[in-house]
């Protein structure tokens, strides 16, 4: 199959204006914002340092975590409380040693996963669509998606492609470059394994007539990696299509 990198210029037709939207966009939300902080701190001028909501909201997830923590030392100490000093040496012991057995397990689950036939797709070809903030979030979004994973009992095999180094430097900030995913800059219907699978390929939209009703491991599932607050209007169902027509071009020939 042909590079189809000539896709992006399509769409650039097909949306001209997108990049100078996002600027403007990004210029009016700072402009807004900048306002409302002036016009808060002419009228609370004794917050000018630090956000009062912000600092609230600090405080109250420090309490949370002291009193979780005492919880538990709590727990411990009850346990350890009648027992000898060669008896709390080994539950030291077993502690540590479940403690690294349990990592060591979750890794080797996360590599069966690497492997999995289960495959999702993150297609992460819309960073001109999105301004800062939007990328950000994006780049939580897949980091959630990873932590689910880890503690979801089947293991899925994660593709993350169309990734540039933008998007590799942030993930990077989320430790993604210990994470068990296969990262491509290619798009996926360039990547030899996943054709070389003969699977359907589903790309999901929020613009798509049908409904997921199921999911399937004879199947691999496209998820675009864009975030539109403003939203862009059958972005991703344009992408897909425009793919399929050039899918069936190839086949023709």
């Amino acid at each position: 199959m042909e590079n189809l990198d000539f896709l992006n210029n399509i769409e650039d037709i097909l949306y001209p204006e997108h990049q100078k939207e996002i600027e403007e966009r990004e210029k009016i939300k700072k402009e807004k914002k900048d306002l409302r902080k002036i016009e808060y701190l002419k009228n609370h001028p004794e917050h000018l340092k630090n956000s009062p909501k912000k600092d609230y909201m600090k405080n109250k997830t420090k309490e949370r975590n002291y009193i979780r923590r005492q919880k538990e030392k709590r727990k411990v100490y009850q346990k350890l409380k009648n027992m000898t000093k060669e008896e709390k040496e080994k539950y030291y012991d077993n502690y540590y040693k479940e403690k690294e057995e349990m990592k060591e397990k979750l890794k080797e689950d996360l590599r069966k996963g690497y492997e999995s036939n289960f495959i999702i797709c993150f297609d992460l070809d819309y960073n001109n669509y999105m301004d800062n903030k939007e990328k950000k979030s994006l780049i939580s979004q897949l980091a959630l998606c990873y932590c689910l994973n880890k503690h979801n009992k089947k293991k899925i095999s994660f593709y993350f492609t169309n990734i540039n180094q933008e998007i590799i430097t942030d993930l990077n900030k989320n430790n993604a470059d210990k994470w068990y995913v296969h990262y491509n800059e290619t798009p996926f219907y360039l990547i030899e394994e996943l054709v070389n699978k003969n699977k359907e390929f589903i790309y999901l939209s929020p613009d798509a007539i049908d409904d997921l009703e199921d999911v399937s491991e004879d199947k691999i599932y496209i998820i675009g990696g864009l975030v539109d607050r403003q939203v862009i209007k059958n972005r991703s169902m344009i992408r897909f299509k425009l793919f399929k027509f050039f899918v069936f071009i190839n086949l023709l020939k």
